[in-house]
This record gives structure tokens, C-alpha cells and sequence, in this order.
């Protein structure tokens, strides 16, 4: 879809402003080690999702000698690649060929990491991940043949101005999370994630979430409590291992 956005102002086909030779775009790219196979699929599917469109406006029709565009859906797609939220919502998604990247994001969004599963800092950090991963498979697999036939280089994503973002959406997470709240004192709480351990809170109106054990809670919890659900917490203690609070139900 970049390739087709840089292009997109291109006049070669009268009458088509903006079309490209669909035989044209997989040459380049394939050119610059992209599977063929793979970018023919590609370009099917974005075709379907009306990402790009073609000359007769079918989304089901795929022709190699069609002529090609990206579509106004498609500009915004591509210009969402660089929201730091949306780059984290794709890593959490994600098909990983590193099986310890994966267990690290898994536990995280199961609220056994460092922080709350729905926190910030975990949107921040699996996003940075998430791209870390990308650029090394493009540093490892695209851009040495790239390289070694002097071709033009081609970023299908803009790796520094994405790192810019993270830099600057990671400036704006608070730090400031020193344990300040009353043991023995009462909150609202929303739930935000059930795990057979316990339940996940956020505690609301600080920058803290807490946990309900299992230990604290009736059998059959998992029936009684859904997410979003509204509760009264007490502040138990605080872990700064997890950077959590340990709860108890108001009675």
C-alpha cells in the first residue's frame, strides 16, 4: 500500500490518475525480496477489504494485468500504522516466530506481567516490540538483497518516524506511581480482566490496579463477576514486585 500511495499522483494511464500496472508493483517489490506468491495474496486480500481497488471496481476479480489504486480507506489505513495503540492491538494479534517474544506479550495480557494487562506502559511496550520484531525480519531477510544487487531502497514502513512516536508516547506515560494509597481504605473498582488466579481491577480515579485473589473471593467468581463490572474494593497491601495493590471485597 505505500508503494501504491507514493504513486499515487502518477499519470501514466490516461483517464486512470492514480492506477498502477498490477504486474508492475509485484516486479518492483519481488525485485527487493518479497515473496511472489505472497504479494499476489496480499494484494487479493487488500483488494477484497477495498484497500485498493482496481480498474473495473470488482473486488472480487484479481488479474495481473489489471491496473491498480490504493483506495481513501487505504490512506488511512496506512497512515494508522504509525498510532502507537493500533500497533499494540496488532502485536497482541500477531503470529510470532520468536516463542519468547510471544510468552512475554501472553503474560502480559493475562495481567502476569509487570503491569495491568489493559495498562499503558503494556501498550507501549508491545507496540516497541512489536516493532523491534518487524525491523529485525527486514534488517535479516529484505534488506541485504536489497543491498547486494544495488537496487533502491524501499521501507514498506517507516521504521524511524514510528520509533519517533513511541519516544514520545512513552514521555507521556506517568511515572510518577509511588504507593500512596490508604491500606484499610475503600475504592471503586472496575474489573478489567478474570483469570482463574483472581480478578484484575482498575482502581479508579489513581494510576493503579489491583488484584482480588482467588483466596478473597466466592467459588464460583468466575459466574458472579463479568468485565466492566463496577465494584467497592479495600486496599489490602501494596507488591512492589508487580507494581499492583492486593485487594479484598467491601463487606
Amino acid at each position: 500500500m505505500k508503494y501504491l500511495f507514493e504513486h499515487k499522483s502518477d499519470n501514466e494511464f490516461k483517464n486512470f490518475e492514480g492506477y498502477l500496472k498490477t504486474e508492475d508493483v509485484i516486479k518492483y517489490l519481488s525485485l527487493r525480496g518479497h515473496d511472489e506468491n505472497t504479494l499476489i495474496e496480499q494484494l487479493k486480500y487488500l483488494l477484497k477489504i477495498n484497500l485498493i481497488e482496481n480498474e473495473t471496481l470488482d473486488s472480487d476479480a484479481f488479474n495481473i494485468s489489471d491496473l491498480i489504486k490504493i483506495t481513501s480507506i487505504g490512506i488511512a489505513h496506512l497512515r494508522m500504522i504509525r498510532n502507537i495503540d493500533y500497533l499494540a492491538a496488532i502485536a497482541e494479534d500477531f503470529w510470532y516466530r520468536d516463542g519468547n517474544l510471544a510468552d512475554n506479550i501472553s503474560n502480559n495480557m493475562a495481567g502476569n506481567g509487570e503491569y495491568a494487562h489493559l495498562s499503558i506502559q503494556n501498550t507501549a511496550q508491545h507496540a516497541r516490540k512489536f516493532v523491534e520484531y518487524l525491523e529485525k525480519y527486514y534488517s535479516t531477510n529484505i534488506l541485504p538483497l536489497q543491498t547486494s544487487i544495488s537496487l533502491e531502497k524501499f521501507e514498506a514502513i517507516e521504521f524511524d518516524q514510528i520509533y519517533n512516536g513511541l519516544s514520545g508516547f512513552e514521555k507521556n506515560i506517568k511515572t510518577d506511581t509511588i504507593p500512596n494509597l490508604e491500606i484499610g481504605k475503600i475504592y471503586d473498582g472496575n474489573i478489567v480482566n478474570i483469570q482463574n488466579y483472581g480478578i484484575m481491577c482498575e482502581i479508579v480515579d489513581t494510576d493503579f490496579h489491583g488484584l482480588l485473589h482467588t483466596s478473597v473471593l466466592p467459588h464460583n467468581y468466575h459466574n458472579l463477576f463479568k468485565l466492566g463490572m463496577k465494584l467497592k474494593i479495600k486496599i489490602k497491601e501494596f507488591v512492589s514486585d508487580h507494581n499492583k495493590y492486593n485487594l479484598e471485597l467491601e463487606k
